[in-house]
């Protein structure tokens, strides 16, 4: 069910700005949540990647695991840490998310 959102005309106009093709602003509003989304699980599951990869090779560990609560769409969170994992190439990297976020195994190889 739709709820109506009050704006300002200030911010509609911008929220005009950023449509792209034939969206409606409920599409758009939805794109820019999603690239929000994606951003910050960029940068949590990257921050958390470089730690665990900096104690691996410092310690001389095989493997270790995280687990990183996540309250965004898990779909986003997939593309996120399926983008991250091509830049750690000397690890192996896995996940597995669901709707709570997400738990990463890193194996040195």
């Amino acid at each position: 069910m739709s709820k109506p959102v009050r704006i300002s005309n200030e911010l509609y106009s911008r929220l005009e700005s950023l449509t792209e093709g034939f969206e409606t602003p409920s599409d758009t509003i939805l794109r820019i949540v999603n690239e929000y989304e994606y951003l910050k699980s960029y940068e949590i599951i990257n921050r958390i990647l470089t730690i665990k990869t900096e104690i691996l090779t410092e310690e001389n560990l095989k493997e270790t695991e995280a687990s990183i609560l996540m309250h965004y769409d898990p779909l986003v969170v997939k593309q996120a840490a399926t983008d991250i994992i091509k830049l750690y190439s000397t690890f192996k990297i896995t996940f597995k998310n669901d709707a709570m976020g997400i738990t990463l195994r890193i194996t040195k190889l």
